[in-house]
């Protein structure tokens, strides 16, 4: 073969080739006995601006869930149990009030009476336990708890610790990489939103970017950016609090975020998040309306390994 065959050739070649290119693809590799460790830390701070008022709050969860692979199903799906490890929740109120649980110690009386139904709220989530049905697209196929511990959460709440929004928050996770291989530097975005019960809502416009390679501990990963690009906010109508918000024009004043993926074992591993939104709000309080404003800040950190790892 002459010299300018083989190179026209490997021209023609090269687009299959994809010479630099990185496969993100979400591809979890289970198996029976299979045990996963993960720590999820949220902080938040607000103020909210009502009139001429400052209504200041903070809040820091902080949970470690363990998940244990069963086997395959019948249908060749993957199924795992799962329970919490640790919930801790410390939250600041308006009027000095201070609420605190651990699930270590999940019969501590709480300082203020009035708190009591969260800490109620807190031990019933704290004490769940639930089985996650992997489909072989390697979506969440369905999310189950043990009994019905929801008979427990007031109505308000419901929502955020429902089995479908438990399924949606995971598979937006999966969703966040790309089904097609990637160069450095390649960008793409993705629609996610949050429950915050009560009939209120959050919906994220976020942009990804693949960053490269990088090590951290030992061990290789491949790096994504992440950048909060829009927000937008919604409260139902019917929603239980007495303060309705009937509109809002909000913006990403900050944000930065950055996660990993284990080409290992093809799966998202860890991430850090955080992003503060400003605008104003349009408010009622029994029918008068009322001139709001927002700050809201929000840091998400996740960390996933096998249970043996996270022990050493």
């Amino acid at each position: 073969m002459s010299l300018r065959t083989l190179f026209a050739a490997l021209l023609l070649c090269a687009p299959s080739i994809g010479f630099g290119q990185v496969s993100l693809k979400q591809d979890a590799q289970y198996h029976e006995g299979l045990n996963v460790r993960s720590e999820v830390t949220v902080d938040t701070n607000q103020t909210l601006t009502v009139g001429e008022m400052d209504v200041e709050t903070s809040a820091s969860t902080f949970m470690v869930t363990l998940e244990s692979v069963d086997g395959k199903t019948d249908a060749g799906d993957w199924s795992m149990r799962g329970k919490f490890e640790t919930l801790q929740s410390n939250i600041s109120l308006p009027g000095g009030l201070e609420f605190q649980f651990d699930s270590g110690n999940p019969d501590a009386a709480q300082a203020a009476p009035a708190l009591q139904p969260i800490a109620d709220l807190m031990t019933t989530i704290a004490s769940a336990k639930w089985t996650t049905v992997m489909g072989k697209d390697g979506k969440v196929k369905e999310i189950r708890f043990d009994g019905d511990p929801l008979t427990a959460v007031p109505e308000a709440f419901r929502s955020q610790i429902s089995p479908e929004t438990w399924k949606k928050s995971a598979n937006q996770m999966l969703d966040r990489l790309p089904s097609e291989p990637v160069n450095k530097g390649d960008s793409w975005t993705r629609t996610e939103s949050s429950d915050f019960g009560g009939g209120q809502s959050m919906t994220f416009e976020k942009k990804y970017t693949y960053l490269g390679p990088t090590e951290e501990d030992g061990k290789q990963y491949e790096k994504i950016g992440v950048e909060c690009v829009g927000v937008t906010y919604k409260m139902e109508a019917n929603g239980a609090s007495p303060l309705k918000v009937t509109g809002s024009e909000l913006e990403v004043a900050e944000s930065s975020g950055e996660v990993l993926y284990s080409p290992e074992i093809r799966t998202i591993v860890a991430l850090k998040e955080k992003v503060r939104i400003t605008g104003t709000l349009d408010l009622e309080v029994n029918g008068q309306a009322l001139p709001g404003e927002l700050d809201l800040t929000i840091g998400t950190t996740m960390k996933s390994q096998r249970a043996d790892e996270s022990a050493n």
